[in-house]
């Protein structure tokens, strides 16, 4: 027999990551579907770095390069083909730290200035202890992750951003203007919503179900004039959604009136 055991609050379970809300409220905005993609001048071509929750299953095959942002510590990681192409070498694994951090100094110069213009702080390249553990310091599930993109370019590069304190990012993603008032809901109001409308019912035995074959006629026991037409009845959402009454004259159904279940309780 299974003893019941206590009750434990997702907040305090040990086996699940927790993120301070602040780190959570960043990332929400960064990948927020209403941010515009970043446009970044690498390599005398223009790319888009649009910021992709879920891109990245597997953090391990990314180099990292540690930097300093204001009072914030950080690292900026890269996949391999990124790496190939800011570097400007294909076996860039093989090529010295500190000279892999000098060429990408070189590949992002214009992107870092463009950072410390917009944040007001100063940004520098800070190796760090080769044998430093950046995910012992801090989670990979708060890391902020990206996609950069080329016109032509067959597979985007992959990376992702990650501070040693988490908290970090909230106060450097700045808050995303207010949608217009037309625009919200747009996805959902555009969702085609099928209605089936009822014009009555009738009561049969299971015996009289199944012996029902093509060509039979089955009587409507329970019905409502409306004049030449019928009174028909549509459930949107379920039956504790709304309920559409209308009046069927052939194939024109005029909605006289619908009903709220929710606006009853």
């Amino acid at each position: 027999m299974l003893m019941p055991t206590a009750v434990i609050e997702l907040s305090d379970v040990s086996a699940l990551t927790h993120l301070p809300a602040p780190a959570c409220q960043a990332l929400n905005r960064l990948y927020d579907c209403r941010a515009p993609a970043i446009h970044l001048m690498l390599r005398g071509a223009t790319h888009r770095l649009h910021w992709r929750f879920g891109g990245i299953q597997d953090f391990t095959g990314f180099d990292r390069y540690r930097f300093r942002l204001g009072p914030h510590t950080g690292w900026l990681a890269l996949d391999a083909p990124a790496q190939a192409a800011l570097l400007q070498e294909r076996n860039h694994a093989l090529l010295p730290a500190d000279l892999r951090y000098v060429l990408l100094a070189d590949a992002l110069q214009s992107v870092v200035a463009t950072l410390e213009a917009a944040l007001r702080l100063h940004f520098e390249w800070s190796p760090g202890d080769p044998a430093e553990d950046a995910e012992s310091l801090a989670p990979p599930e708060a890391a902020a992750c990206f996609t950069v993109a080329t016109d032509g370019q067959a597979w985007p590069w992959q990376g992702f951003v990650l501070f040693q304190d988490p908290s970090a990012l909230d106060k450097l993603v700045p808050a995303l203007p207010a949608a217009p008032a037309s625009a919200v809901g747009t996805g959902f109001d555009g969702l085609r919503v099928p209605l089936a409308f009822r014009i009555g019912d009738s009561t049969l035995s299971l015996s009289e179900v199944r012996g029902i074959r093509p060509g039979d006629i089955v009587s409507v026991e329970r019905w409502t004039a409306a004049g030449a037409g019928l009174v028909v009845q549509a459930m949107v959402g379920g039956p504790a959604g709304r309920q559409l009454i209308a009046r069927a004259e052939g194939s024109r159904i005029t909605v006289t009136q619908w009903r709220d279940p929710s606006m009853k309780r």
